[in-house]
């Protein structure tokens, strides 16, 4: 089996764990440029996109997505906030809605017992820096 541990330091451990020369490497002397890369995962993202109920809103709806991710690479914003948020926010809010329901609109449903209590400050102070 032969390891590579970047581009310049492949190693075989099968045998003799001795250092591969350059050109001795898998992928040839030079590894696929990211352009070939970045289209074929694009071309690849696009078929699945569009298999699922072959709607073009789908792709768009793709490339929109990944026009927000680029930007938030491009400004520093981290992606996973904003992907929890995302696939979490309706459970959430369905879950505070029936919360408020059941407490007949009061808020003190919150600090009921300690641990709901500590769990509901904790995340004030987080959100609001209190």
């Amino acid at each position: 089996m032969i390891l590579c541990v970047a581009s310049d330091n492949c190693y075989d451990n099968s045998s003799s764990g001795a250092a591969l020369h350059e050109g001795d490497r898998l992928g040839g002397d030079d590894p696929l440029p990211f352009a070939a890369v970045a289209r074929m995962i694009m071309v690849s993202c696009e078929i699945g996109t569009y298999a699922i109920q072959n709607a073009m809103f789908d792709i768009w709806l793709m490339l929109g997505f990944g026009v927000v991710g680029y930007v938030f690479k491009k400004t520093g914003i981290p992606l996973a906030p904003f992907a929890l948020a995302f696939v979490l926010g309706n459970r959430a809010e369905d879950a505070f809605r029936l919360s408020m329901i059941g407490a007949g609109g009061d808020p003190k449903v919150f600090w009921s017992n300690r641990l709901v209590g500590s769990i509901t400050t904790l995340v004030i102070v987080l959100l609001f820096g209190l």
